[in-house]
Formats: C-alpha cells, sequence, structure tokens
C-alpha cells in the first residue's frame, strides 16, 4: 500500500492552497469526446461517444485513465492497463491521457514498447479540467459502457475490480453516483483537515460500501500521517467485522502490518483470519506472494505463504510465486526452473515485460548458483 499512499500524497500536498473543487465527472453522467486528445503511439484510440450495439469492433467497456507521466506510481499503472485490457480481450479497450507535456508522455512511452493501450496528450488541458474538475486523484479512472454513459469512477488501482462488477451486471449507478460524490467531498475535508466532518462522510460511506478501497486508503493516510497507529488498526479491526469476507482488505492490512512494523501476534491473528474467510484460490495464491515480498525473514510469514501456496497453477503469478517460496527456502535451481516457466507463461499471454522480469530472475538465480560452485 505504500505506492497507493502515493496516490493519495500527489493529491493531499498539492491540494493544500487550492479551493474546495467542484465535483468529477460522475456514473450517469455522459462522458465528453476525446476528440482533441493527441494520440502519440499506434494503438487504436476509441470514441466515448455512443456506438451502434451490433459494431463488433466496438467493446462492451471503455476506460479513460488521466496519469501523470512523472508519478513515481506511472510505470506501474500503464502496465497494469495493458494487462487488464489484454486479459479481457475484446471485451476493454483502454485509453491512458495525460496533462502533462507530450515530452514526458513520450518517454514514458519509451518505458513501454509495444503498448497496446492508446496514449495521448491533453495538450491544452481542458479535457483533463472537464474530467476531473479540479481533482488531484491520480491516476483516476472512468468506465463507460458503450451507449457513452460513465458506469464508474474512482482511482485506477481499483479498476479491475469496477469492470468484474461492470460485467456481472453487480454495479448499482445510482450507488456508484453517490459514492463518487463522497470520494469528492471527502477529499475536500482531507485538505481542510476537518476530521470530524471526514468520519461523517465516511459513515455514508461505508453504508452503501462497507470496504469502500479508496475510502478505506484515505482514512489509513491520515492516521498514519499523524502517527496514530493503535486507531488506524482499530478502524481496519472494525472494517473487517463488517466485511470478513472481502479480501482486498486483508491484503491492506496486510501493507499497514508492513509499514507499522507490526508484531508477530497481530500478523499471525491477520492471517488465521483470512485463511477462515478467503476460501478463494486465486486470493489465497496472491496472499502467499504478498508475504514472501513483503516480510522477507519472517518465519511466521514464511510457515503462512506454504501453506496458502497452491500445489499446481500454470500462469506467471503461481510460477513467480513458487519462485519466490523456492528462492526463500533454499530451493535455488528448483526456482530457476520456476522463473523460466514463468517467462514461457507471460510470454505465451503476450507480456513481454512480465517474461523479460523472469528472465533477469532467472539469470540472477543462474549467477549464484554458478558462483555458489553449483550448476544450474
Amino acid at each position: 500500500m505504500k505506492k497507493s499512499f502515493a496516490r493519495v500524497v500527489v493529491w493531499l500536498v498539492v491540494g493544500v492552497a487550492v479551493s474546495v473543487p467542484s465535483f468529477a465527472l460522475q456514473p450517469q453522467e455522459r462522458a465528453l469526446p476525446l476528440a482533441k486528445v493527441e494520440w502519440i503511439n499506434g494503438a487504436k484510440p476509441f470514441r466515448v461517444e455512443p456506438v451502434d450495439a451490433d459494431d463488433p469492433g466496438e467493446p462492451e467497456l471503455r476506460a479513460v485513465v488521466f496519469v501523470l507521466c512523472r508519478a513515481a506510481i506511472a510505470d506501474e499503472n500503464v502496465a497494469a492497463l495493458a494487462s487488464l485490457q489484454r486479459s479481457l480481450g475484446g471485451r476493454l479497450r483502454c485509453a491512458i491521457v495525460t496533462p502533462d507535456p507530450v515530452d514526458d508522455a513520450k518517454a514514458l512511452l519509451d518505458r513501454h514498447p509495444g503498448l497496446a493501450v492508446a496514449l495521448g496528450v491533453d495538450r491544452e488541458r481542458k479535457l483533463t479540467a472537464q474530467y476531473m474538475a479540479g481533482s488531484l486523484l491520480y491516476p483516476q479512472a472512468f468506465l463507460i459502457r458503450r451507449d457513452g454513459m460513465i458506469l464508474w469512477r474512482g482511482e485506477a488501482v481499483d479498476l479491475a475490480e469496477a469492470v468484474s462488477a461492470a460485467s456481472a451486471g453487480k454495479l448499482d449507478l445510482r450507488a456508484e453516483a453517490e459514492l463518487a460524490r463522497r470520494i469528492d467531498e471527502l477529499q475536500s475535508r482531507m485538505r481542510d483537515r476537518e476530521e470530524r466532518q471526514q468520519r461523517r462522510i465516511l459513515n455514508d460511506i461505508f453504508r452503501l460500501a462497507p470496504d469502500h478501497a479508496a475510502a478505506i486508503r484515505m482514512r489509513l493516510f491520515v492516521l498514519e500521517n499523524t502517527g496514530r497507529y493503535p486507531e488506524a488498526w482499530r478502524f481496519l479491526e472494525e472494517r473487517l467485522d463488517a466485511a470478513p469476507g472481502s479480501a482486498r482488505l486483508y491484503f491492506t492490512a496486510l501493507e499497514l502490518a508492513a509499514r507499522s512494523n507490526a508484531d508477530d501476534a497481530r500478523i499471525e491473528s491477520l492471517l488465521d483470519r483470512f485463511r477462515r474467510h478467503i476460501t478463494d484460490p486465486r486470493m489465497r495464491l496472491m496472499m502467499a506472494w504478498s508475504l514472501l515480498v513483503r516480510f522477507q525473514g519472517n518465519p511466521i510469514a514464511l510457515r503462512a505463504a506454504a501453506a496458502l501456496l497452491p500445489e499446481r497453477g500454470d500462469d506467471f503469478v503461481f510460477y513467480s510465486a513458487r519462485a519466490t517460496f523456492r528462492t526463500r527456502i533454499g530451493d535455488l535451481k528448483g526456482a530457476l526452473e520456476d522463473h523460466g516457466r514463468a517467462a514461457a507463461a507471460a510470454r505465451a499471454a503476450g507480456d513481454e515485460n512480465a517474461a523479460a522480469a523472469a528472465l533477469r530472475s532467472a539469470e540472477f538465480l543462474k549467477t549464484a548458483l554458478e558462483l555458489a560452485g553449483g550448476r544450474p
């Protein structure tokens, strides 16, 4: 969640001297045309205006994401959007729009060769202002359906979950519009440091969505920024009591544990709760990988990861997680093999960046084995 905090810092620091903004475009409103965006890569851009229902060239869902190219999380978000679009085939098409200079956008593009997501520059910054309406919460995504209506608005990190809900017909547009307005209001109250009003707005948000991701991140930022870690934990425990089946909350708690140097008893209690309430194999795999990455050297985390890792898998995430586990327990040859499998799986899925990362890890382990006198 360290990178999630970077999102909050972007607008909180910049926005201290900014007057309370008008609300950004909301769900149930019509998306604005992207006609004046200067597209700088070869990926096909799209129209957000209504399209014919029987047009096979247009996806069911479209996402416009506003990004700051020099932000610490820009590369992470570009890679995530490309992966999300690729994983959904023709059902989703994404476009990244930035108010930054063209040179910054081209530098971002250079770091992602072959990017299949359209990347465009809002030279006049008018479109950004119309969509964002003063909000400085970047990167911000707008999920749009074929008739041009906005279905959801929020941080890009939550886009995949919104796409899943929209595809399953589980997005309540009226509730999403209310939540978006409340988040805008929460931003302004955070800028003004009006904590009583913040709590009131949070209560309204959690009545509609007990595990609302952005609201939880914002509240944790306030509490941690003022050194109130015990209160941050009480807040998260309240959210877990309200939504014990929300896998996302456990990952948020795990990140808080890493940032706050939580003791082993708290980590063990959290993981016990996770195992009791979260049975989805994919979520368990992701938790195992997170434990291995965030809690290196912690025996409790290592044992938990061993219990959560599935016995079999065939994709990049599985092989990468198992390679990390094997590295931790000293099975470097097994880890080397798994990094090779991870690279092959990523390449088969069309993700050359992930494949390259896996091959770099494999090369590192190969070198380590050679230096230790072993043979790969």
